[in-house]
């Protein structure tokens, strides 16, 4: 249980970081 929530903050972690990232990468 530890290491399946652990793998879905890692990933959901990842999509926040990645739908932040789009706009700046949009921008330039």
């Amino acid at each position: 249980m530890t290491t399946t929530r652990r793998k879905f903050l890692q990933t959901a972690g990842i999509g926040a970081a990645a739908s932040l990232a789009a706009p700046a990468v949009h921008a330039q």
